[in-house]
């Protein structure tokens, strides 16, 4: 139990007054590929204010020693089971009465319908399955000495029913859209339900995509693939600036944990920066697994704080229950 006890210190706030108080909604920002250098707070060359004020707001817990898998798919299957990834299980807060939206990349298994997101506890999704694609033709290239097929990887699914290609969003950058499709569900949700949103951006996976303004704000930058890379990065901020200005707008801010985190560090190869820390994506060191992640709650955390704790993308299943108001005491055992 001591892993347990120290999960629940780490944001004791959150888990305590959502325990006294009416179930908070909760809203978990991913995004992907995203390097320890790779905002703004700590590469001043980057622009990242959305975030930056988020992360530095009075009402933020930091967790400084947070880290990850090395790689996408068994970061998230920890992240959806509270289990490490050889394990397998299903996102379990739609059994709480909440109800359950993910929007962007799944990336935990398609081959059938049994693995897809509607299926494993998501009443709603719209995204790709696979680990990449477009940001502006949604697409997966499949290469074998050259392009051999292309097709479309974006889909709405509700629960329980066959997945349905998407054609409307092409030659939209996949950012604004998660933003967008992220906005009408909170303005479909009903006010007095909570809900949880699993907002799983692209950004900032390979391949470097952006609209051409993003770029030209970051023209200081030498480097190319960085230059793009900060485009993104940018366009990544504004998208989340829209969606917590939308649950302003809802009236659902007060009530909302915001958890932001990344899959893992960032492609070193792919305009990525984990400096000062050893190592990128796909290896083991603290290049590959630590990332920026904290927890921004406006009604349950009132003093900031910066946590050195260690915490694990698996610790993040038993405390998000937590959150939402489950006795947890036995959880583990």
């Amino acid at each position: 139990m001591k892993r347990l006890t120290l999960v629940l210190l780490i944001i004791k706030g959150a888990i305590v007054c959502a325990a006294r108080y009416k179930r908070p909604n909760i809203l978990m920002i991913y995004a992907d590929d995203l390097g320890w250098n790779d905002v703004d707070w700590h590469d001043e060359t980057l622009r990242t204010p959305h975030l930056r004020r988020l992360a530095f707001d009075r009402h933020t817990v930091q967790l400084d020693q947070a880290y990850v898998n090395q790689l996408c798919s068994p970061t998230r299957s920890a992240l959806m089971t509270g289990h490490y990834p050889h394990h397998i299980g299903t996102q379990k807060l739609r059994d709480l009465g909440y109800n359950t939206y993910l929007v962007g990349k799944w990336h935990l298994g398609y081959c059938k319908y049994d693995f897809l997101p509607s299926r494993r506890g998501f009443e709603k999704f719209r995204g790709y399955y696979a680990d990449k694609a477009g940001y502006f033709n949604h697409s997966r290239d499949l290469w074998k000495g050259g392009l051999v097929a292309r097709g479309l990887d974006f889909f709405t699914e509700t629960w329980n029913t066959s997945s349905v290609p998407n054609w409307s969003r092409e030659g939209q950058y996949s950012a604004e859209v998660f933003a967008d499709e992220s906005i009408q569900l909170l303005r479909d949700q009903p006010k007095n339900h909570p809900f949880f949103l699993y907002l799983a951006f692209q950004s900032v996976h390979a391949p470097l995509e952006v609209p051409e303004e993003y770029v030209r704000r970051c023209d200081y930058i030498e480097r190319w693939d960085r230059r793009i890379y900060c485009g993104m990065l940018n366009a990544l901020d504004e998208a989340i600036g829209r969606v917590v200005k939308a649950l302003r707008d809802l009236d659902l801010y007060e009530n909302t944990i915001i958890i932001f985190s990344s899959d893992n560090g960032g492609q070193t190869m792919a305009g990525g920066n984990n400096f000062p820390l050893r190592g990128n994506k796909d290896t083991l060191w603290e290049g590959g697994t630590r990332t920026n992640s904290f927890v921004h709650s406006p009604r349950f955390i009132k003093r900031a704080a910066v946590r050195q704790q260690l915490f694990h993308v698996v610790d993040w299943f038993s405390t998000v229950l937590a959150m939402a108001g489950q006795n947890i005491s036995k959880y583990g055992r």
